[in-house]
């Protein structure tokens, strides 16, 4: 009987040091202030123009796919461009790699009687050792997040690989960009 009231007791002390541990915490997180969003390695970034021959192909359609482009993709017409061809400046983070066009996929789709001639611009990232560079990019802030921390401050952190994309094409190649 004694055991009991003993486990009792242990128990009913338990839970009220739980609740007092969940309250502290609660009052602790409150007073935290959200700074927003810090990128890592920014000053890393770099620009590079990438370009595009069509060659003799006469596309009715092209689509353009980006692997991350976090402030998305800029389409400019520029009749400077030559109308064989699609520039792509891409701002990136040269820490990480360098941006690579891809082979262009064509493929004939069938609407109904006609056949359109389309073609597949792929943008994406040759990284080299990404998972680690991000992980010492983040060691390496770790005093910022500490320091924030002591403030009762607190941000979000991302490393970002691509910026932004602008896509200059002839005004005469404009209408056979889709899903920009």
């Amino acid at each position: 009987m004694r055991f009991r009231k003993y486990m009792v007791i242990l128990i009913l002390v338990g839970i009220f040091l739980c609740g007092l541990g969940t309250g502290v915490g609660f009052v602790e997180f409150s007073e935290l202030e959200y700074q927003g969003t810090v990128v890592l390695g920014e000053e890393d970034t770099a620009e590079k123009t990438l370009v595009w021959e069509l060659g003799k192909e006469n596309y009715q359609n092209l689509n353009l796919r980006v692997m991350e482009a976090t402030e998305g993709i800029e389409v400019v017409e520029d009749r400077k461009v030559p109308k064989d061809e699609i520039q792509l400046v891409v701002t990136y983070n040269q820490s990480f790699g360098e941006p690579v066009l891809d082979e262009m996929q064509v493929y004939e789709e069938q609407n109904g009687v006609k056949t359109e001639k389309r073609g597949l611009i792929h943008l994406w990232f040759a990284e080299d050792g990404a998972a680690e560079k991000g992980i010492r990019l983040f060691m390496q802030s770790r005093d910022q997040f500490l320091n924030e921390l002591k403030e009762k401050k607190f941000s979000s952190y991302e490393i970002n690989r691509i910026y932004r994309v602008k896509v200059l094409v002839n005004p005469v190649n404009r209408g056979k960009l889709q899903n920009l």
